[in-house]
């Protein structure tokens, strides 16, 4: 018979061989899920470089309710000619709807280092359209153009302004505009209104409080956004440009108070040359322009 010790050294070996092998599967998994999360930086930081210019229409849309409620509070809807080139941007903007708050029109065009911007507005109510331009210079630290939340590549092809693959990877360090982010880790694969998207979740800690967040990125899409949730709640569509190349089709985002959308025309073109006149403006004799770059 065998005695008690031969019996406990054999539970010991078994309990260690089995702890070795869980800890393994452990270790394999961690490390299968940071080099699956590496692959995919690298992978969206070659989708922010596939695209570097293109020219469109779309419309832009913000309706916005008051705090708490459904009353409406206000309602501005744009259709907007924008192009970009690298840093440079022209956008030529056109109010739908009559307000004092916004432009009736406006063109604001960036050179790379000169912003210029024209525009058409009612400075009070019922009050005569006024044409006025500005211009100034743009500090490198912001030299990034996707500033306004009326840009085509604001969210989806962009995380508010920042290239996808350099948004992840300021993820994996811990921080994000200013916000510190933990447990950032990928959760799988989700099919997204028929796309085949990577879920990969994180949280944002604010002051005392921590908010879960959830991003899909597609891989077929140049592992661009195609949504996020749950506050705001971002969806995205693209539409295909030929040769792997995807550009933004429409966006929606719902926020608690309101929603912003992009509708996107079908006169976009990708990447085909624009003219340098193009990121210019030449403001007409006799209007007030601002000039801040310090020259007459």
């Amino acid at each position: 018979m065998m005695n008690s010790n031969t019996t406990q050294m054999k539970v010991s070996v078994i309990i260690t061989l089995t702890l070795t092998i869980a800890l393994s599967v452990v270790l394999s998994c961690v490390r299968s899920s940071n080099e699956s999360l590496q692959n995919i930086i690298t992978a969206a930081e070659r989708g922010d470089t596939m695209i570097t210019r293109g020219r469109g229409t779309y419309t832009w849309e913000q309706l916005s309710v008051r705090p708490g409620t459904s009353i409406p509070d206000y309602h501005y809807k744009y259709v907007i000619d924008f192009a970009f080139d690298g840093s440079r941007i022209n956008r030529n903007a056109v109010n739908s709807l009559d307000s004092t708050h916004f432009p009736q029109e406006e063109r604001y065009a960036f050179d790379g280092k000169k912003a210029c911007r024209l525009t058409l507005q009612r400075e009070e109510k019922d009050g005569p359209l006024v044409r006025s331009g500005h211009i100034s210079y743009v500090p490198e630290d912001r030299m990034f153009p996707i500033r306004y939340c009326t840009d085509p590549r604001f969210v989806g092809m962009t995380m508010l302004g920042t290239p996808v693959g350099a948004y992840l990877r300021a993820l994996s360090k811990g921080s994000f505009q200013d916000r510190r982010i933990e447990n950032l880790r990928v959760l799988g694969r989700e099919v997204v209104d028929d796309v085949q998207c990577i879920k990969i979740g994180y949280t944002i800690l604010r002051d005392n409080a921590a908010d879960s967040i959830s991003v899909w990125i597609a891989p077929d899409r140049m592992y661009r956004i195609v949504k996020m949730a749950p506050s705001p709640i971002v969806q995205v569509n693209y539409r295909n440009f030929g040769k792997n190349l995807w550009f933004t089709k429409e966006i929606l985002i719902d926020t608690t108070s309101g929603i912003l959308r992009w509708t996107f025309h079908d006169d976009w073109v990708i990447n085909t040359p624009l003219p340098d006149s193009l990121f210019t403006i030449r403001f007409p004799q006799g209007i007030s322009v601002s000039d801040l770059t310090g020259k007459e």
